[in-house]
C-alpha cells in the first residue's frame, strides 16, 4: 500500500514538474497547413489615407466590404497567425476605426471597421512579395472625381464644358448580351438589377470558397458541381453581384441556371448524358479553323482580364496606368467598339487629343453609324484646330444612332463657340424638343438670346429658369437673379 502511495507522489510530482515547463516556454505559433504565417499588422496615416501592412506570406486571399457596419473583410486561406501579430488594433482615423485580427478554421480573417458606420472605404490592395499593402481612403478622399470630370459646370468658367456618355463596364466586356435581350412581352431591355457589391477582390482562391462567398454577401443560395475547378484572382468595385457572376462564369467558361431561387454553377462544356467515347482523327486543315477559334477566344479572355484591371485603376483615379491596360487588351480585341469609345473618351478627359481623335476614327471603322464614336471625334477635332472637320462629325453624331443628349448639348455648344448663334440655338432647342428641359440646355440658349441682342427672350429664359425647380449650386442661383434683375427690370 505504502509502495503504491509512493509512485502516485512521484507521478504527480512528475506530471507538476512537465506543466511547470510548459509554461517556461513561449507560445507556439501555430502555421496553416502550408506553412504560411501572418507575421505583423501595421498602420501607417498619410495624410487623407490609411496604409494598412499586413506583412507574412499565405496561400491565398479574398477581399469584400460588407455593410451594416460598414467594414473591409480580408480572409487568408492556409495560414495562421503569428506570436507577435496583434488581434486588435484601435485606429480611431478619418477611414479606418480599428482592425480586428480572428483565427479560424485553417483561416486568418482581417477586419478593417470603417470609421463612417454606413459607408464602406474605397481601398486598393497592392501585393508585394512577403507582404500586402491596403491602401484605404475615405470617399471623395483621395484619386481623381470623375464624376466632376463628367459633369457639366454651370458657372461662367466652365459654361463650356464638354460631357460625355457613361459607360457600363459589361458593355465593355462585351458580356451578360443574351440577358439584354429584348422580352417578346413588353419589349423592354433587361438590366442587371442586382444589389451593387462596394468591393470584392479575390487572389488565387478556389471557386468553391467564392462561391460561398457570394452566397454570404447576396444572402442566395449556390449549389456548385463538384466538376468545377481552378482558382480564380478578380478584383471588382462598385458592381451588381449579377454582373460579377456573369464576368467570373464568363471567365471561367461556367453556366448558371436557377431553379426555385437556387443558382447551380457548373461547366458549360459538362457531359449531360454518360455515353461512349467515340474518338475519330481530323487532318490538320480540318483542325484549323477550331484551332483560329481557340486562339481568338483565349486572347479574348485575356483582353477581358486586362480590362478589369484598367476598370479598377480607373475608379481610383489612375487614368494614365488604366490607359496601358486599356490599350494593352485592343491588342488583343480589335473588334470592341465599345472598348475603343472608352479610351477615345479617357485620352480627351487626360487632353491628349490627338491620341482621343485616333481611337474616335478607330471606332468609326468598326460602325460608321455609331453616335458616340462621332461624338469623341468632333470633340478632339476641334481640340486640334480642324473646325470644319469638327463640324462634320457633330453633324453625324446628332444624326446617327442611337439619340445621345450629349451629343447635341456638345454640338451646341460648339457652334455658340464659333459665333454662328441661330444654328445652335436650334440644336438647343432641338435637344429640349427630344430629351426635355435641363439646367444647362436652358443656360446655352439664354446666353445665346442675349449674344443676339434679344433681351425679352432672354428675360424670358432666364425667369423661366429661377422657377424650373432645377438643383443649382449658390453661384448659378446668383447669376440668373442678377440676369433677371438686370434684363427683365427690379423685381423681374
Amino acid at each position: 500500500m505504502r509502495r503504491t502511495v509512493k509512485k502516485i507522489e512521484r507521478a504527480r510530482i512528475f506530471l507538476i514538474g512537465v506543466w511547470v515547463c510548459l509554461l517556461s516556454f513561449p507560445a507556439v505559433v501555430t502555421a496553416g497547413d502550408g506553412g504560411n504565417i501572418i507575421s505583423q499588422i501595421k498602420v501607417e496615416q498619410v495624410k487623407k489615407e490609411t496604409n494598412v501592412i499586413i506583412e507574412g506570406t499565405y496561400q491565398s486571399y479574398r477581399a469584400f466590404s460588407l455593410e451594416n457596419p460598414a467594414r473591409l473583410v480580408i480572409d487568408f486561406d492556409g495560414t495562421g497567425l503569428g506570436e507577435k501579430a496583434p488581434t486588435s488594433i484601435d485606429i480611431n482615423g478619418p477611414t479606418i476605426s480599428q482592425i480586428r485580427i480572428g483565427r479560424g478554421d485553417n483561416r486568418i480573417r482581417v477586419v478593417m471597421d470603417s470609421s463612417n458606420v454606413k459607408e464602406p472605404f474605397h481601398y486598393n490592395i497592392g501585393k508585394k512579395e512577403g507582404y500586402l499593402r491596403v491602401k484605404c481612403w475615405a470617399p471623395g478622399g483621395g484619386g481623381t472625381d470623375m464624376a466632376k470630370v463628367r459633369g457639366a459646370g454651370t458657372g461662367a468658367e466652365q459654361m463650356y464644358k464638354p460631357v460625355f456618355p457613361h459607360k457600363e463596364l459589361n458593355e465593355i466586356l462585351g458580356i451578360g448580351k443574351e440577358e439584354q435581350v429584348e422580352k417578346q412581352e413588353d419589349k423592354k431591355v433587361l438590366k442587371y438589377v442586382g444589389a451593387k457589391i462596394q468591393t470584392i477582390d479575390f487572389y488565387q482562391e478556389d471557386l468553391h470558397n467564392v462561391f460561398r462567398l457570394f452566397g454570404e454577401i447576396t444572402g442566395k443560395n449556390f449549389i456548385v458541381d463538384d466538376t468545377v475547378k481552378g482558382t480564380l484572382t478578380l478584383s471588382l468595385r462598385d458592381v451588381p453581384w449579377d454582373l460579377a457572376m456573369d464576368i467570373i462564369a464568363d471567365m471561367k467558361n461556367l453556366s448558371q441556371e436557377e431553379r426555385d431561387g437556387i443558382l447551380v454553377i457548373k461547366p458549360k462544356d459538362a457531359q449531360k448524358t454518360a455515353g461512349e467515347l467515340i474518338v475519330k482523327p481530323f487532318e490538320d486543315k480540318d483542325l484549323y479553323p477550331a484551332k483560329i477559334k481557340q486562339k481568338e477566344q483565349k486572347e479574348e479572355a485575356e483582353a477581358r482580364e486586362l480590362i478589369l484591371k484598367a476598370h479598377n485603376l480607373e475608379k481610383e483615379g489612375r487614368i494614365e496606368e488604366a490607359l496601358g491596360f486599356y490599350e494593352e487588351a485592343f491588342s488583343l480585341s480589335k473588334k470592341n467598339i465599345e472598348l475603343v469609345k472608352k479610351m477615345a473618351y479617357l485620352h480627351y478627359t487626360l487632353e491628349h487629343f490627338a491620341r482621343s481623335w485616333f481611337f474616335a476614327k478607330e471606332a468609326l471603322k468598326l460602325n460608321t453609324q455609331d453616335a458616340e464614336s462621332a461624338l469623341y471625334a468632333a470633340l478632339s477635332s476641334s481640340q486640334l484646330g480642324k473646325k470644319g472637320e469638327a463640324a462634320l462629325f457633330f453633324e453625324a453624331a446628332v444624326h446617327s444612332k442611337p439619340e445621345l443628349p450629349e451629343a447635341f448639348f456638345n454640338y451646341g455648344l460648339f457652334l455658340e463657340q464659333i459665333g454662328k448663334y441661330p444654328n445652335a440655338l436650334y440644336i438647343h432647342q432641338r435637344y429640349e424638343e427630344i430629351f426635355g428641359p435641363s439646367l444647362e440646355v436652358g443656360l446655352a440658349i439664354a446666353r445665346i438670346y442675349e449674344v443676339d441682342q434679344k433681351r425679352g427672350e432672354a428675360c424670358k429664359k432666364y425667369h423661366e429658369i429661377s422657377f424650373s425647380g432645377f438643383s443649382m449650386d449658390q453661384a448659378t442661383e446668383t447669376l440668373i437673379k442678377q440676369k433677371v434683375q438686370s434684363l427683365c427690370g427690379q423685381g423681374g
